[in-house]
């Protein structure tokens, strides 16, 4: 099937995956306006933070900019009910966030063109979502990390799951099943559940993706508060995201491997697994361009395959993590072929998203469908698995829009802005 075609697919099947819940149902939260799912049928009825963002990139470029204000601004009511944005659209979810994508959102409707009145209550939204992280997963290094809020009982039971999930027959050396439950918990809050990044001790670690996403949020509001005439707001998080770039800088730039990594506050030291998160600072313009270049050279080294960058280096982990080699997962996709085109790897960063459009093309073409992650080695859906892999649009399909505009596959195609 044509590139083209494929968008033509994925534009007729959006509307399945829109839900509408003016008022709560069973443990699903009333939101202000429609919203995405991940999935038209079957896993993942509600929406999820992260998974969102990406889905709203292949919304926007298919003229649906409508449908990603909405989803701003169930944001916006969320932040202004809970003082953050929950995981997923339920009750259950209410102990933990995820990755905070939500400037990313803000800057593509702002960019699209809005009021003042929207920006002022986006602004204070932000603010808000910021403080949370900034209040509740910080590390005595000043960088963040990943958290969660939850009572030990349900810790508990959280942690009896996940070791279930991941198949593992005695805890951790060392920690309760509350402490391996809530690491586990924390885990969920960084969208890579699970992941073999963090020992099993989340809690520890400065993810060097998390830290990328909240000095976006801080570049935004300054800008945001700049547009609005705050001068002292902007030039406070501009000073904020100096000092976060300084601190990232000191603890997860490995220069003697030329690579970002998460940095291990327990042990002082920074992690020596390269992971497709490395290059969420070239994604979110944090990086020096020589910084750019070692990145791309170990991403290259280390994570990418035939088809596509893998979520991390190839190790023995002795476990069966979902988000490891060999599997490769659309955001990953996105943030490393924006990212190298940010810094003027044009090449990379096209062949980058070509692999993309062929995995996703060659296992729709054998299938009908659209799957949460693929096989970035053998181009196929046989993937490490934690569970049994959903058909899904949602981030696979925005991605792919994404990936087909950098190639100009769709410069002639109307679906497209």
């Amino acid at each position: 099937m044509e590139i083209q075609d494929i968008c033509k697919e994925i534009k007729l099947r959006w509307p399945s995956t829109i839900r509408t819940m003016p008022e709560a149902v069973d443990d699903l939260f009333a939101m202000s306006a429609p919203y995405i799912v991940p999935c038209s049928k079957g896993s993942f009825q509600e929406y999820y933070y992260w998974d969102t963002y990406f889905a709203c990139r292949g919304l926007a470029l298919q003229g649906a900019q409508d449908m990603v204000k909405n989803c701003c601004d169930n944001f916006i009511s969320l932040v202004e009910r809970y003082g953050f944005i929950p995981n997923g659209g339920r009750k259950r979810y209410l102990n933990r966030s995820q990755p905070p994508v939500f400037s990313l959102m803000v800057d593509m409707v702002v960019r699209a063109g809005i009021d003042y009145e929207w920006c002022v209550r986006a602004l204070e939204a932000l603010l808000r979502e910021h403080e949370f992280w900034m209040t509740r997963r910080l590390l005595p290094v000043g960088l963040n990390h990943y958290g969660q809020h939850e009572c030990d009982e349900k810790l508990m039971a959280f942690g009896r799951y996940v070791m279930d999930r991941l198949q593992l027959e005695a805890l951790p050396e060392h920690q309760s099943l509350i402490e391996f439950g809530a690491n586990a918990m924390a885990e969920t809050e960084s969208g890579w559940d699970f992941n073999p990044r963090f020992d099993r001790r989340c809690l520890d670690f400065a993810p060097v993706d998390l830290n990328s996403l909240l000095g976006n949020c801080e570049r935004i509001i300054a800008f945001l508060a700049n547009e609005l005439g705050m001068l002292n707001v902007a030039a406070e998080y501009n000073q904020k995201l100096q000092q976060r770039i300084d601190l990232m800088r000191r603890f997860c730039w490995d220069s003697d491997r030329g690579v970002f990594v998460d940095y291990d506050v327990r042990n002082s030291c920074r992690s020596t697994l390269t992971t497709g998160a490395a290059v969420w600072p070239l994604w979110l313009k944090l990086a020096t361009q020589e910084e750019a270049e070692a990145t791309k050279q170990a991403v290259e080294k280390y994570l990418e395959y035939p088809f596509g960058i893998v979520a991390c280096e190839k190790r023995e982990s002795g476990c069966v993590y979902q988000w490891d080699y060999p599997n490769a997962w659309p955001p990953v996709q996105l943030a490393c072929m924006e990212g190298f085109a940010e810094y003027g790897f044009d090449i990379a960063a096209e062949r980058i998203a070509d692999k993309y459009l062929k995995v996703i093309s060659r296992n729709f073409d054998a299938t009908g469908e659209f799957w949460e992650k693929y096989n970035g080695v053998e181009g196929s859906i046989q993937v490490g698995d934690e569970y049994q892999m959903p058909a899904m649009l949602g981030w696979t399909a925005g991605v792919f829009i994404v990936a087909a505009k950098m190639i100009d596959s769709c410069a002639e195609c109307s679906l497209c802005s």
